[in-house]
């Protein structure tokens, strides 16, 4: 899967306002009272950490930075307006119920301050990445699949608004003057890097459209549909126009915000650190030394597995098995033979899993998340599993929704797998933080619960 800007130049977005939020705030309290807010005035700096954490709060809470390369600039300040209006009436409550008097000519300032600087702000930065695309740059090469009139707009558009960094490379129809036929539209987004896929769902059957979405998926690549909606079994569709030209987002990830990634980030490095620091720190070495009496070979084992964007990474656990030569290639099942004393303890108790803390620390796995699996396994399932590398959208987990779920260890058949993904795209698509924090406490007690697979 390519790189998406777009979370980042929202996060620019969010960055700027609080920016200015900040500036307007010390430059109006400057101009009226004719000096900063220092310690022995400090109901005015309390007054600004509250604006910023009601700025933040709101605009969170009302998705005010949930605006696209082609959503039109007086959307974007209509949605900012009304964004300004709440948090101006929520300063005023504050103020009005905890009685405490500020400077009215000074919040009159700063409210017009920031009713004429962060609109500008944001006018600014739509044109000037409006610009930065027609020079060539954060593009996206894009491809459509059946020809109607949908379509045809659609190209119309994109040769009209360049501005938006949409690479138009061809539509593939049997009909299609270019000389692209359908047969030929996989082999042509492989080889020629295409970032999204338009299906008009008009021209398709439905035995067309769900190949396209397999492969689409299987291979990390967007799919958005044109024209007349048809019945899927997703809930994660998002509607947006292009114009008037409406374009239904297969599938809508949460944590491809950058707000909700950063959270999700700031969690994994403050949790994992207090987990080796006051756990790992001591038990790590009991664990070593029981595990070297128990069997000759190393303390760790390490593996390559699949991670974010199918990219492999070094995955560590605590060696529960003897040194044997399928240890890279065979999942350990239930009475397996290669399984040491310790190990079988340490695999019932999820303890040979601990230093993926490391992992998560360093930042190719997340505390949550779908498990990794080996390579060969990716390989293999991929194949034969629709669907199976959606998992790959986020960053693998030490824990997952499935894994609480009973989907935890050995999986005997492919059914079983397919249960796993549906509930790993579950999670993709339905990701908060309270979730995580749930399935960390679930995970937690599964310890100390009987699991029939160990």
């Amino acid at each position: 899967m390519k790189a998406r800007y777009s979370p980042y130049l929202r996060a620019l977005h969010r960055t700027g306002d609080m920016f200015i939020l900040n500036i307007c705030f010390l430059v109006s309290y400057l101009a009226v009272l004719g000096r900063l807010p220092v310690a022995d005035e400090l109901k005015y700096l309390k007054l600004l950490i509250l604006i910023n954490f009601i700025w933040v709060s709101v605009s969170y809470s009302f998705r005010s930075y949930e605006f696209y390369r082609t959503t039109r600039v007086a959307t974007v300040l209509a949605g900012l307006f009304g964004l300004l209006v709440i948090v101006i009436a929520l300063i005023e409550t504050f103020i009005n119920v905890t009685q405490h008097l500020h400077n009215r000519m000074f919040l009159s300032v700063f409210y017009i301050s920031i009713f004429t600087f962060i609109p500008v702000w944001r006018v600014i930065m739509i044109h000037f990445f409006k610009w930065y695309r027609l020079q060539g740059y954060n593009f996206r090469r894009v491809v459509i699949v059946g020809m109607d009139e949908a379509a045809s707009e659609l190209i119309d558009f994109f040769s009209k608004h360049p501005e938006h960094g949409y690479r138009y490379k061809g539509c593939f129809d049997e009909k299609n003057e270019e000389g692209f036929r359908l047969a030929d539209v996989e082999s042509y987004v492989q080889k020629n890097n295409i970032d999204e896929i338009y299906c008009s769902l008009t021209v398709l059957s439905n035995d067309q459209i769900g190949k396209l979405v397999d492969f689409s998926e299987n291979n990390l690549i967007r799919i958005n549909f044109l024209s007349k909606f048809k019945i899927f079994n997703y809930h994660k569709l998002k509607i947006d126009f292009y114009d008037d030209i409406p374009v239904l987002i297969f599938r809508k990830i949460p944590l491809d915000d950058v707000l909700n990634f950063s959270i999700k980030r700031a969690f994994d490095i403050v949790f994992s650190s207090l987990v080796i620091f006051l756990i790992l720190s001591w038990l790590l070495p009991l664990l070593a030394l029981l595990i070297k009496l128990d069997s000759p070979g190393p303390v760790f084992f390490r593996q390559i597995r699949s991670g974010i964007n199918n990219k492999t990474f070094w995955c560590y656990k605590l060696r529960s098995m003897r040194i044997n030569r399928d240890a890279h290639s065979k999942q350990a099942t239930r009475n397996d033979s290669r399984i040491t004393r310790i190990g079988r303890f340490l695999r019932k108790t999820s303890m040979d899993e601990l230093p993926q803390f490391f992992n998560a620390l360093y930042g190719n796995m997340s505390v949550v998340g779908p498990r990794p699996h080996m390579v060969k396994h990716t390989e293999q399932y991929s194949k034969i599993v629709d669907k199976y590398m959606v998992r790959h959208f986020i960053k693998p987990g030490i824990t997952g929704l499935s894994q609480i779920r009973g989907f935890r260890g050995e999986t005997e058949d492919p059914s079983l797998m397919k249960a796993r993904v549906r509930i790993d795209i579950f999670y993709i698509e339905n990701w908060s933080f309270v979730l995580d924090l749930r399935i960390i406490l679930e995970t937690t007690l599964n310890v100390f619960r009987k699991n029939p697979k160990f």
